[in-house]
């Protein structure tokens, strides 16, 4: 089983096109079997459960409040930490989902089945651009959280995707950790919308010196 993981900010922006991503998980050619909305220090004034379950239906819903706006990493943390399969499927609420993602996703685990993988996504840009690489949109698993302890405190600085990662590569070729990067299929199977300004490129100095501190990070499921 699989959970879509969804962290929505308290900004007008943040919540702007979850309609369009929830539209999409509803359209998967195999369905998840719970969407996790994250409210990341906020609730919506007209918020009815009830009203969000039928608009998700089959799919099952579960929410999640942080105690205060978090940001968007320790929003994810949230989210699989609650999720109530092993399998979670980090996305935005901005973006969506193709039709098969779900469906890829559910293969590559039967095919590769490391609890330990990260297993990341073909992303479509909404400019017309493609990539097949390592980033934040990816299947985890909470046997991986637990091993790494997800996103760290650092990567609130932007780019959470960029710092975890390489800090993943690091402690690979230092030979302390056996997780891996998996991709799920050879085609894109997630839509991302590219937007202005993003806070990753505006806070690329800071984002550098993080990845250096966290070059010689050892996963805590190692430490003795």
């Amino acid at each position: 089983m699989i959970s879509v993981a969804l962290p929505i900010g308290p900004r007008p922006h943040h919540r702007e096109y979850l309609g369009e991503m929830l539209e999409s998980i509803r359209s998967q050619t195999r369905l998840p079997e719970y969407v996790i909305l994250i409210f990341d220090g906020w609730v919506p004034s007209d918020f009815d459960v009830t009203t969000w379950e039928l608009q998700l239906s089959p799919v099952q819903l579960q929410t999640f409040i942080s105690p205060w706006n978090v940001g968007v990493s320790d929003a994810m943390n949230f989210g699989v930490a609650v999720s109530r399969t092993e399998l979670v499927l980090m996305a935005c609420a901005d973006d969506r989902l193709l039709p098969t993602c779900i469906e890829r996703c559910l293969d590559a685990w039967e095919r590769i089945h490391d609890p330990l993988g990260y297993y990341y996504l073909g992303v479509r840009y909404s400019d017309g651009r493609e990539q097949n690489v390592p980033c934040g949109a990816a299947m985890v698993t909470k046997t991986l959280w637990r091993y790494t302890g997800g996103f760290f405190p650092q990567c609130s600085v932007g780019a959470a995707d960029h710092i975890f990662i390489h800090a993943l590569l690091c402690a690979q070729a230092r030979g302390v950790s056996r997780t891996r990067l998996l991709p799920v299929s050879p085609e894109p199977v997630y839509w991302y919308r590219c937007g202005e300004g993003e806070t990753s490129r505006n806070n690329w100095p800071a984002i550098e010196a993080v990845k250096e501190r966290l070059s010689m990070w050892t996963p805590p499921g190692e430490c003795e």
